[in-house]
C-alpha cells in the first residue's frame, strides 16, 4: 500500500484512525511514564512515534488489511519487547564524579577543536559529495560508496559535543553580552542542520539541551523549561515544512500531519497483501550483524543485503527503485521478515535485552561536562536499537570509533596544555547509584 492509498483510506475513516491512535497512546503512556520523565527526552520522543506506528497497525487491522496471524504476532512481539525493556531499564541514573582541577579548560579546548573539525569536515563533504538536502538519490545515499564514510561516522559526535558545549556557554552566561557568543556559534550549526536534509535536525538541539540539563546539571527539564524550547523548535520545523512546500501554508500543515502519521509507513508498506513476504533476506544472521562486523572486515561487507525498508519501498514504488530510501525496519517487521512468527518474537526479546542494558549503562549523571556529553551521545545512539537492529549495531560501531577519536583528541590537547603528569591528575573517586 502506497502512502497516497493509505491517506485516501484515512480520509474516509478519520475517526476510526483517531480511535486507534487514542488506544495506542493510552497503552503506551505506561511505557512512557515508567521509562522517561520529560518530553524532551529523545527516548520518550521515540516511544511516542513508535506508538503512532502501532496505531497504524490497529487501524489497518480494523479495516481488514492485516491477517489475524500477523496482527497477533505484532502485538505479542511489541508486548515482549517493552515488558523486557521495562524490567531492565529503570529510569535511574548512576552518579559518576570526576575530580580534575582543569577539566573545564580541557572541555573548552575540546569544544573549539570539535567545532572547527565539524565545520571543516562538513564543508569538505559538501565540496566533494554535494549537499545532502539537494541529493536527488536521497540524503541517506550521500556517503554511500564514496570512500568518505569516516566523515559520516565522526560528524554526529562533533555536532553533538559542539551543541552540548554551546548550550553550556549560553546557560552559564550571566549577561546578555556573554550570551551573544554562543548564539553566533549556533548559527552555522543550524544552517548545516537545514542543509543536511533532515527536517528533524532542529530536535537534536532540543535533545542536547535535555542531555545537558539531565546528564551534567542533574536537573532534568520539566514543563516550564521545555515549553521555552518546544515552541521555537516547532516553529522552526514548521517554517522548514513551509519552505519545503513552496510557501503553501495549507500544504505545510498537511505535510506536518503526514510526517507525524508517517511513523507508521513501515506497516502500511509491509502488512497489506503480505508485502513483507516479498522481501528477501538470504542470510538473516549476516544481515543482523554486518552493520557492526562488516566495517571491521570480520564479515564481508560486500555481501551486505538491501535493507528491509529499502526493499519494501522498491516493491511499493517500482518507479523509484534503487534510490536508497525507505522506512526504518522496526523490530516487529524486522524479526518477522528474518525469522518468521516464532523466531521474530524471540528476536524481539533479545533486541530488548540489548537495548535496555545499554540504556542502563549510558544513563548517568556527572560533574564532568566531557563525560556527560559522551554519555549522552551514547544514550542517543542506543535509541537506534529500537529500530533496525542492523543499522543500530552499525551506530554502536560508530559510537566506539567516536569515543576513540575523542580520546585521541583529549590526549593530544592534554599534551599541548599540560605537563607529563597530566594523566595522573585524573581520578575517578566515586561511582554509585
Amino acid at each position: 500500500m502506497t502512502t497516497f492509498e493509505f491517506f485516501l483510506i484515512l480520509n474516509d475513516y478519520p475517526f476510526t484512525f483517531l480511535g486507534c491512535l487514542f488506544i495506542s497512546l493510552l497503552l503506551f503512556s505506561y511505557v512512557i511514564k515508567k521509562s522517561t520523565s520529560s518530553w524532551l527526552n529523545p527516548l520518550r520522543f521515540n516511544i511516542f512515534t513508535f506508538s503512532i506506528g502501532i496505531s497504524v497497525v490497529l487501524f489497518l487491522n480494523f479495516l481488514g488489511y492485516v491477517k489475524n496471524q500477523t496482527f497477533i504476532y505484532i502485538i505479542i512481539s511489541v508486548i515482549v519487547f517493552w515488558v523486557t525493556f521495562l524490567l531492565i531499564f529503570k529510569n535511574k541514573q548512576r552518579n559518576i564524579i570526576i575530580t580534575f582541577g582543569s577539566e573545564m579548560v580541557l572541555a573548552k579546548s575540546l569544544f573549539y577543536v570539535c567545532y572547527f573539525l565539524f565545520i571543516l569536515l562538513t564543508l569538505i563533504s559538501y565540496k566533494l559529495l554535494g549537499i545532502p538536502a539537494f541529493n536527488e538519490e536521497g540524503r541517506l545515499s550521500t556517503y554511500t560508496g564514496s570512500g568518505f564514510g569516516f566523515i559520516a561516522r565522526l560528524t554526529p559526535m562533533l555536532y553533538l559535543y559542539s551543541s552540548f558545549y554551546i548550550i553550556h556557554l549560553f546557560i552559564s552566561a550571566n549577561t546578555t553580552r556573554k550570551k551573544m557568543l554562543p548564539f553566533f556559534l549556533l548559527i552555522p550549526i543550524l544552517i548545516i542542520g537545514i542543509l543536511s536534509g533532515s527536517r528533524s535536525s532542529f530536535l537534536v538541539i532540543v535533545f542536547a539541551f535535555w542531555g545537558y540539563k539531565t546528564f551534567f546539571l542533574n536537573d532534568e527539564p520539566k514543563a516550564l523549561d521545555y515549553k521555552k524550547m518546544i515552541f521555537p523548535t516547532l516553529l522552526l520545523s514548521f517554517i522548514s515544512f513551509t519552505f519545503a512546500s513552496a510557501g503553501d501554508l495549507f500544504y505545510a500543515v498537511y505535510m506536518f500531519f503526514e510526517r507525524a502519521v508517517a511513523s507508521g509507513d513501515l506497516y502500511w508498506e509491509a502488512l497489506p497483501d503480505d508485502t513483507w513476504k516479498a522481501v528477501v533476506v538470504e542470510n538473516p544472521f549476516h544481515y543482523v550483524f554486518v552493520g557492526f562486523f562488516g566495517p571491521l572486515r570480520i564479515m564481508d561487507p560486500n555481501l551486505a543485503e538491501i535493507p528491509i525498508g529499502f526493499q519494501l519501498t522498491d516493491i511499493i514504488y517500482p518507479s523509484i527503485a534503487g534510490r536508497s530510501t525507505g522506512p526504518v525496519a522496526l523490530f516487529p517487521i524486522f524479526g518477522l521478515v528474518c525469522f518468521g512468527y516464532v523466531g521474530g518474537i524471540i528476536f524481539s526479546f533479545f533486541q530488548a535485552l540489548l537495548a535496555s542494558f545499554l540504556f542502563k549503562l549510558t544513563y548517568i549523571k556527572s560533574n564532568s561536562i566531557i563525560l556527560s556529553a559522551l554519555a549522552y551521545y551514547g544514550f542517543s545512539c542506543v535509541i537506534y536499537l529500537i529500530g533496525d537492529i542492523s543499522a543500530g549495531l552499525g551506530t554502536l560501531l560508530d559510537l566506539l570509533i567516536c569515543y576513540m577519536f575523542i580520546l585521541f583528541l583529549l590526549l593530544l590537547i592534554a599534551f599541548f596544555l599540560y605537563s607529563k603528569d597530566f594523566l595522573w591528575k585524573l581520578k575517578i573517586i566515586k561511582n554509585h547509584k
